[in-house]
Order: C-alpha cells, then sequence, then structure tokens
C-alpha cells in the first residue's frame, strides 16, 4: 500500500509497518476487511521508514562531536541475530 513501509520482521507471520497516519489508517481498515488482525503502535515518528531518511544528515551533524567508545552491553542484529561489534554497529543504517 502506498506511503506503507515494512520496518521489521518480528516473527513469520508478525510484522511492523511504518508510514504516514493516513497510510497506515487506510491500511489497517484493509486488513480489518481481509480479517487480518493488526495493532496500531502510538509512536513519535515513523522509525526506520523512508519518512525519516532526511533525518540522516541532522543526525549525522549532531553526532560529529560526540565520542563513542566501546559498547559495553552486548547487541544482536534484527537481520541475522549474530552479535554485532562496535564498528559494524555505527556504520549500520539500513533505511537508505
Amino acid at each position: 500500500m502506498e506511503g506503507c513501509y515494512p520496518v521489521n520482521f518480528n516473527a513469520p507471520t508478525q510484522c511492523v509497518i511504518a508510514g504516514s497516519t493516513e497510510a497506515i489508517n487506510k491500511l489497517l481498515e484493509v486488513l480489518k476487511q481481509e480479517g487480518i488482525s493488526a495493532k496500531k503502535l502510538e509512536v513519535a515518528c515513523a522509525f526506520h521508514s523512508p519518512l525519516l531518511a532526511k533525518s540522516k544528515g541532522l543526525y549525522a551533524d549532531v553526532l560529529k562531536e560526540v565520542s563513542f567508545q566501546e559498547m559495553q552491553i552486548p547487541v544482536w542484529s534484527k537481520h541475522n541475530s549474530k552479535r554485532i561489534s562496535f564498528e559494524s554497529f555505527r556504520h549500520q543504517r539500513k533505511t537508505d
């Protein structure tokens, strides 16, 4: 559906879709008509979607002044379930 983006696949039968409020509401209606269960999550914005792509430059400018250290808490990739190294985590971006 136009304006909706699959942004995370949590399980074989569960995914997260991001988009504008209007697009998500339309999608929810279609899913309801098809008998597919869905739940609208109240979030601040459409994280991990092309709708936020413009913010990349803004964050890059701010983060230039931030010093990062090795991660203290392990982080695993949602893409392959492997532990992520500090370097790969720093450069990982899947929304372009």
